[in-house]
């Protein structure tokens, strides 16, 4: 066994390889797999009557790819984390067949691709700018209003030399199915293109269809659906980089139909990072999550948030990231200061 570690930080966001490197005999050829690991630790103290500050474990994942042969390869990532009681969540696993570099098929549990944020930032902490995801990607145990993982097929392209592109079309397990099984014949089918104008400019557009069926647990975690919902999703998002100053802002419209009526639901947030050129990345963003009254599925006040931090990077492979927020829902203010020390290996 080989192992390598190598890293580096571009431009206020964390680029990281961490090859550990296994060799895997197959029948007349060889290949490898690469074993990667994250895991943080988190302050929060909170001014949320009956709330005590407190330390926690975030979540501990395990991530493996590799290449089969020269156009399959494959991934998976295992997350250990405590929701009431220890739980072991296989977060992702995809097989995938290359064609060319503008057409890969894959199939497998993967990350919705929505927006950048989704696609780009999986569950290693380290990964994150901030210390938690915005609002609008929240996962869907936390509340999310978003489909963030979806079972089914994908296929997938880009092009690289001249105009650059990016395209992703999505037939899978819809809103109240699992891994395993779905809930309904209609698949939910995802659609994203993104284009990069310039070597610091991309910008993206999806779209995301689903029939939730009734009994489908709601985002609240508790109450289900009354009937089934057919839901339209639209996101847009922007990523400028290379400048003294960064910035990803994405926007979320959706519309949840059910019994003859529709309600229009909204959210999206606003992040911007200083590029210092050193190990120091101040950074702000401002989240919000519009529930339309009285919505078949999603359920939840308004919520503005505001949050203000700085990540530094203590080693290539660690970094300590401290935040202020200010939350403003269903008329009162929450303030939160929020520690992590995240690490990867």
């Amino acid at each position: 066994m080989t192992l390598t570690v190598t890293g580096r930080v571009r431009s206020g966001w964390f680029v990281l390889t961490l090859p550990a490197v296994f060799p895997v005999a197959a029948v007349g050829q060889s290949s490898q797999l690469t074993l990667r690991g994250f895991g943080d630790v988190r302050f929060m103290e909170t001014s949320e009557p009956g709330v005590p500050s407190a330390f926690g474990i975030g979540q501990y994942d395990t991530y493996v790819s590799g290449a089969l042969s020269e156009r399959v390869d494959m991934a998976s990532e295992i997350v250990v984390e405590h929701d009431q009681v220890w739980v072991v969540d296989l977060e992702r696993f995809w097989i995938r067949y290359t064609v060319s570099p503008a057409l890969r098929v894959s199939a497998g549990k993967f990350h919705t691709p929505l927006g950048y944020w989704n696609r780009a930032f999986h569950h290693g902490a380290l990964l994150y700018p901030s210390v938690d995801r915005p609002l609008l990607f929240a996962f869907e145990d936390e509340g999310g209003p978003l489909p963030i993982h979806t079972t089914g097929v994908l296929v997938d392209g880009r092009q690289r030399g001249g105009a650059r592109w990016g395209y992703a079309v999505m037939i899978g397990n819809g809103i109240g199915g699992d891994p395993v099984s779905d809930r309904n014949e209609a698949k939910s089918v995802t659609a994203r293109v993104t284009v990069h104008p310039d070597e610091s400019v991309a910008i993206g557009a999806a779209w995301y269809h689903d029939r939730i069926p009734a009994g489908t647990i709601r985002t609240d975690g508790n109450s289900r659906t009354v009937g089934p919902v057919t839901q339209n999703l639209s996101l847009v998002d922007i990523e400028v980089r290379g400048g003294p100053i960064e910035v990803v802002t994405e926007g979320m419209v959706g519309w949840n139909r059910s019994f003859g009526r529709t309600s229009v639901n909204n959210g999206g947030y606003a992040m911007a990072s200083a590029n210092l050129g050193s190990r120091w990345t101040p950074f702000v963003r401002y989240d919000r999550i519009d529930f339309a009254t009285g919505d078949p599925y999603y359920v939840g006040p308004d919520v503005n948030e505001y949050t203000a931090g700085v990540r530094h990077h203590v080693a290539v492979l660690a970094a300590i990231k401290l935040e202020v927020r200010l939350r403003r829902v269903g008329g009162r203010t929450v303030r939160t200061l929020a520690s992590q020390f995240a690490v990867a290996w």
